[in-house]
């Protein structure tokens, strides 16, 4: 390549571990391919020793209700209309359909609808631990065809795999979202050192495929396209800035062909546009859901020093990863000590300069250095808090794919630096093990915390400090099983930490409410309102405290306000519907009675009372005998005509309609059907129905209390 420039760097002797002359899967024999099997085993082994545990665990309460078993459209499984709903739901402030998707397979196979079996979760948990185990398979053998390096890919991939701060994404149900763009993370480099070798239309269809569906997974994956750059210049030496020198293996042959940097820029231009527009649709969805607004207002210095912070923080937890929860309470909602936050702002700051400026000064010597740096720092971006999503500082889950990078870094560098010392490439090797066997057993017992809610959000309250998250959701871990008083307690400690956390304020309102403290109950379920106002479920629930007090216009107005944020929230609406029967605005019951009916077609019962309704109100300006015979008769098909008190509206819509041979005939069979299952009370009735329809008279009573639609599931 010529004359070497002056003031550069002279040629490095090629490290012993380094690539061959030749890319690896054209030149692969049955011993590398032997060794690249049983190194994949060995990866996938160790996954499911410190995984494996989880399929005996159960769904937490913390995001699992709302992303899988709580979920309308998951819950049921797989059908068309819950795929079209994934397609363009904005549900828990999140926009990622295939993630949905994935959820809602695994409900087919595991079915968690219309109640959570035992043993339900556990499918869905080793779910994740199948796509984790695919993510580090697919990781090493990417590493291993773009560098040649068969032990530093497999270690990289090794730590990636068990490292303690993987436990979140992976035993998390929830998280799904992590393993499953994770995989096709991985699927995309893969693809793209395929394509590198010997680029053309059909290998760069490939990349574009992983990596849109990697962001149809997660959004996260919108940095991948600046990390592919990167690997351009290291490993993979597509781009070989002037000045710097390189190996003579890299003189003589390289290992994928040189293209120009502005190539490569282009290059990544679609997959740029792909990020762009995933990152826009994204913001569109947690701006209009509240996940923006759901802590106090943070400043805009304390988001830069806490992102600083979490930087250094997040790699001393790689360091040492003990003392790890579910949830790490933001320095703006806990009050740090401002000369302590200080102090750890200006230590985190000096330690990234450090660093950097190491990577920097090494870029040409050790390129592995400000590539994995700039993996790590530059994936991090859309999770580091310079917008808030939530109220968390970090959370261990955002490490799963930026740690690759620091691996990179150690692994590499430490090849490097020990290629010519025989001795201590010996005592970083064992070091290497030695630290592969602390992280196994140490993720293995962090696994172990959370097979159930006692335990994970029990450990955060433990391991750290003021988690008034972990409070709250231990008192509805307590709550569910009917221990009221500590459910309250946790309830108290949530709120006397953050009197703004919109759930605790909820819940202890609720509690008051169960205990007969309703003027507390309302002032608490305000405030959660106030604080979050995005939450329909707030304003619902402080609409059953006001009707609990009589204050009916306030029930409506605040029912009207939980709609308005919500439309598919049920329990809105049905208080919408006995507010408008208390007011005698009967036109507007039924507007919502007939929108509820319209969101659960399926509901049996609900079907049945507005046909009731219809059929045998007093005021005729409000019956409708077609529309109730209609109803009716789905709810008969529903039910399988196994339910008298659906033949008995059946029956009262055919009166109403005129239809009286066809009521009368409807009656005896509710009648005879009541009797055969033992409902005495309801043959009575029936019989007294059918003198009315002998004298061609239709029935006529007073509406039944609203049901919820959960009830007779």
């Amino acid at each position: 390549m010529g004359q070497r420039p002056k003031n550069s760097r002279p040629p490095q002797q090629a490290p012993a571990h380094d690539w061959p002359s030749q890319p690896w899967l054209e030149r692969s024999t049955t011993q590398e391919l032997l060794k690249t099997l049983v190194i994949s085993l060995v990866l996938v082994l160790a996954v499911f020793w410190v995984f494996g545990q989880t399929s005996d665990h159960a769904f937490l309460i913390c995001d699992d209700v709302q992303y899988i078993y709580g979920n309308p459209h998951v819950a049921p499984g797989l059908s068309w209309g819950n795929v079209r709903w994934a397609l363009t739901a904005y549900h828990a402030g999140n926009w990622h359909p295939l993630t949905w998707m994935s959820h809602m397979l695994d409900a087919t196979l595991y079915p968690v609808y219309p109640t959570v079996p035992p043993g339900a979760a556990g499918g869905h948990h080793m779910t994740n631990v199948w796509l984790h185990a695919a993510s580090v398979v697919i990781l090493f053998l990417a590493l291993r065809q773009m560098t040649g390096a068969l032990w530093c890919s497999a270690l990289v991939a090794a730590m990636f795999a068990i490292h303690p701060l993987r436990v979140e994404s992976v035993a998390w149900a929830a998280e799904r979202k992590d393993v499953l763009s994770g995989m096709f993370w991985m699927l995309t480099l893969w693809a793209y050192s395929w394509y590198a070798r010997r680029p053309n239309f059909g290998r760069y269809a490939a990349i574009v495929v992983a990596f849109g569906l990697g962001l149809t997974a997660k959004s996260m994956l919108v940095t991948l396209p600046c990390v592919l750059l990167l690997l351009d210049y290291w490993p993979m030496r597509r781009w070989r800035p002037k000045g710097v020198a390189l190996s003579p293996e890299d003189e003589a042959s390289p290992r994928f062909p040189v293209r120009s940097l502005g190539w490569l820029i282009v290059e990544k231009l679609p997959l740029l546009g792909l990020s762009l527009a995933v990152s826009a649709i994204v913001a569109v969805g947690q701006h209009g859901a509240g996940a923006m607004s759901m802590v106090d207002p943070v400043s805009t210095g304390m988001k830069v020093s806490n992102a600083i912070v979490s930087y250094a923080v997040y790699l001393w937890k790689t360091i040492w990863p003990v003392h790890l929860a579910i949830f790490y309470p933001h320095p703006s909602i806990v009050k740090v000590s401002s000369s302590l936050w200080a102090t750890e702002t200006i230590g985190s700051a000096i330690l990234l300069l450090a660093v950097s400026a190491w990577a920097l000064w090494n870029w040409r010597r050790w390129p592995c250095g400000i590539v994995g740096w700039l993996w790590y720092v530059g994936t991090l971006v859309p999770v580091i808090g310079l917008i808030q999503i939530g109220a968390h500082a970090y959370a261990d889950r955002y490490t799963y794919l930026p740690m690759i990078g620091i691996y990179m870094v150690v692994v590499w560098g430490a090849a490097d630096w020990s290629a010519h010392r025989p001795i201590w490439r010996k005592v970083l090797g064992c070091a290497a093990g030695a630290t592969l066997v602390l992280w196994l057993i140490l993720a293995y017992n962090q696994t172990a915390y959370w097979k159930d809610n006692l335990t994970v959000f029990g450990h955060a309250v433990e391991v750290t400090r003021d988690n008034y998250f972990a409070y709250n959701h231990l008192g509805v871990a307590y709550q569910d099983l009917k221990q009221i008083e500590k459910a309250g307690e946790n309830y108290i400690k949530a709120v006397e930490i953050a009197p703004n956390y919109d759930s605790a304020s909820g819940n202890l309102g609720i509690y008051y409410a169960n205990t007969g403290q309703l003027e507390k109950a309302i002032s608490y379920l305000k405030n959660a309102a106030r604080v979050n106002p995005f939450v329909s479920v707030h304003h619902s629930n402080l609409a059953a405290a006001y009707l609990r007090l009589n204050r009916i216009d306030e029930a409506a107005a605040a029912f009207q306000e939980g709609l308005q944020r919500d439309p598919e929230n049920t329990s809105a609406r049905i208080g919408l519907v006995g507010v408008y029967y208390r007011q005698g605005k009967i036109k507007e019951m039924l507007d919502q009675y007939r929108e509820l009916v319209r969101q659960h077609p399926n509901q049996a019962v609900l079907i049945n009372e507005l046909a009731w309704f219809l059929a045998t109100y007093p005021d005729k300006a409000f019956r409708n005998g077609k529309e109730a015979v209609g109803l009716a008769g789905r709810a008969v098909e529903l039910t399988a005509v196994q339910d008298p008190l659906i033949l008995r509206t059946l029956a009262a819509a055919y009166a109403e309609d005129g239809r009286f041979s066809e009521a009368r005939q409807a009656i005896a069979d509710a009648a005879a059907l009541a009797k055969r299952q033992g409902k005495e009370k309801v043959a009575v009735a029936c019989e007294m129905d059918a003198r009315l329809y002998q004298r061609r008279m239709p029935l006529r009573v007073q509406p039944p209390k609203i049901a919820s639609p959960n009830k007779g599931r």
